[in-house]
């Protein structure tokens, strides 16, 4: 399994994941070290460029962890670009992807099996700034 080191979603499923002692996990991580790789399990340094901020911290790493990914389960909040745009990444790619709205009253999954799927299942987030294409 793949996963980021973010606080938050990463981390909650880092800590399922620990606790029931999963071996098969790789964190994948902009900076020098993980924020949080909760397993201590195998770690994926994918550098950002010297100069990158916000969104474009993580846009490398979470551009190979869509390419190396067979599918993808994503917890959106309906806002956040970098992963309204990796689910775009893996639809591009054919790949399937189970997206769960957060928050919300109940986790509502939606697949997505095709590109042209998250245009019609995905509501347009409102992003203060475009994130520029990768």
């Amino acid at each position: 399994m793949l996963i980021g080191d973010a606080s938050g979603a990463d981390a909650e499923a880092q800590g399922l994941l620990a606790g029931y002692r999963y071996e098969h996990v790789g964190v994948f991580h902009a900076g020098k070290e993980p924020r949080n790789n909760l397993g201590d399990w195998a770690a994926y340094h994918v550098p950002s460029p010297d100069d990158a901020t916000g969104y474009w911290v993580h846009a490398a790493k979470d551009r190979e962890m869509a390419r190396r990914a067979d599918f993808g389960m994503m917890v959106w909040d309906g806002a956040s670009p970098g992963t309204a745009v990796n689910v775009l990444r893996l639809a591009m790619a054919n790949k399937p992807c189970v997206i769960y709205d957060w928050p919300g009253a109940a986790w509502r999954p939606r697949t997505m099996w095709k590109t042209g799927a998250p245009c019609s299942a995905m509501p347009v987030p409102t992003f203060a700034a475009k994130p520029k294409p990768t």
